[in-house]
């Protein structure tokens, strides 16, 4: 036994040797993208993709996905408000929120059952309820999720909130 303890500790540190440092070959991450819904202080509304935070102004890729793309370009003085959302947050809060509800519907029942004679049943149901129950929770919550910023066209609002701005954008 003390021998495969040691056989598996020295595998992972090689392991670990092996792929600390990445090769020209691994694949590059996609960017996060996001949403932005800009107010402006005309009281225009403009609705995109989020593409650049510059020094003095955002940038939003406007129009259908396939066609009609344009960039439009607000500077700071013209937002008075800026929200922010990521792409597809809905959906990956409904697939989240029903993995962990099934999976806690399911050890519910493991854990509280004290009869062996349908604890297969029972657990698939609550399995089946739990996911449900945290899919519409994980839904609400991904709607829900959103970073608002009330730059109120002035520049040093703008500044103050740009660095977290450029974390967000698809060009940094």
């Amino acid at each position: 036994m003390k021998h495969i303890i040691i056989f598996l500790l020295v595998a992972v540190s090689i392991q670990q040797a092996v792929t600390a440092q990445p090769d020209s070959t691994t694949a590059v991450k996609k960017p996060k993208i996001f949403y932005a819904n800009v107010i402006a202080t005309d009281g225009a509304i403009l609705k995109g993709l989020f593409y650049q935070a510059t020094d003095s102004s955002i940038v939003l890729q406007t129009g259908n996905k396939r066609s009609n793309k344009s960039l439009a370009s607000l500077s700071a003085d013209q937002i008075s408000s800026l929200s922010v959302n990521r792409k597809n947050s809905v959906g990956r809060g409904i697939l989240w929120g029903a993995l962990i509800g099934a999976g806690t519907g399911s050890l519910t029942v493991l854990l509280t059952s004290s009869s062996k004679f349908l604890i297969e049943a029972t657990t698939t149901i609550a399995g089946i309820a739990g996911g449900i129950a945290g899919g519409m929770i994980g839904g609400i919550a991904g709607a829900l999720a959103k970073k608002k910023f009330i730059i109120g066209g002035k520049k040093e609002k703008y500044i103050n909130a740009r660095r977290e701005l450029m974390k967000k954008a698809m060009i940094q």
